[in-house]
C-alpha cells in the first residue's frame, strides 16, 4: 500500500498540476511486485477538468547492500483515448518498520509527449 501526492510545474508549457496517486501491490515472487492504482490530477490556472486515470505495473527489486530497496519498473496509465507508458528507476528507503520513502525517476511517454519526472512518495508494506 502506498502512493505519491504532489505538485508538478511544467516549465516549458507553464502548466501546473496537483496529483494524488495511491496504489496497491502484491508480491507474486520475492522480488517481483505487481501494482494497481488510481491517479487524480487537477490542472491549475487552466480550464481543463480534473483527470482520473487507472494504472497497472510491475516493479522488480534489485539486490542491495545499502539498506534501501532499489528497483526498476514499468507501468501503463489509461487516459481515456490514449495510454501513457512509464519506465521507472527507484529506491525504497526505510524510515520505520515496513515504512519506506519511495524516490522515483520516471520516464514517461504518450503519442504526443515525453517527460522525465522525479517523484517522492510513502509506501507501507503489509507482511
Amino acid at each position: 500500500v502506498g502512493g505519491i501526492a504532489g505538485m508538478n510545474i511544467d516549465l516549458d508549457e507553464e502548466i501546473k498540476t496537483i496529483y494524488i496517486m495511491p496504489d496497491v501491490g502484491y508480491f507474486i515472487q520475492p522480488n517481483l511486485l505487481t501494482e494497481w492504482g488510481v491517479n487524480w490530477i487537477k490542472y491549475l490556472d487552466s480550464d481543463y477538468d480534473p483527470d482520473m486515470t487507472f494504472n497497472i505495473g510491475v516493479r522488480y527489486f534489485l539486490p542491495s547492500t545499502t539498506g534501501g530497496r532499489p528497483y526498476i519498473g514499468y507501468a501503463i496509465d489509461s487516459w481515456g483515448d490514449y495510454n501513457e507508458i512509464h519506465m521507472k528507476i527507484g529506491l525504497f528507503y526505510p524510515i520505520a518498520t515496513n515504512v519506506y520513502i519511495d524516490s522515483v525517476i520516471d520516464y514517461n511517454w504518450t503519442d504526443f509527449d515525453t517527460d522525465v519526472d522525479l517523484k517522492f512518495g510513502i509506501a507501507y508494506f503489509l507482511y
